[in-house]
């Protein structure tokens, strides 16, 4: 809903260090990293770049505030579904 979108829009903004409107890979590790806190995992250029092709619109390596939303979207749903919904409130950053 409109603010969840409006949430994306601050997150978003905060995260776009050089305040281009998109999110480079450099921009992007952090929050594929707070993605995969719970997981023993150490955030490639590669996870990077398969996690930008996913949501990625115009293929330009990338990501819009559109694609960001989806993002999170994406990741919210995946944490109900999956029954985690009690790291959900933790995962309200970024």
């Amino acid at each position: 809903g409109p603010a969840f979108t409006k949430k994306c829009a601050e997150w978003f903004s905060e995260l776009d260090a050089d305040k281009n409107g998109v999110l480079s890979s450099d921009e992007l590790t952090p929050v594929i990293e707070h993605f995969l806190q719970d997981e023993d995992i150490a955030v490639t250029p590669a996870h990077v770049a398969e996690f930008t092709q996913v949501f990625d619109a115009d293929g330009d390596g990338k990501l819009s505030l559109a694609g960001y939303t989806k993002a999170r979207g994406h990741y919210i749903a995946v944490l109900d579904i999956s029954g985690l919904e009690g790291n959900r409130q933790r995962h309200t950053e970024w």
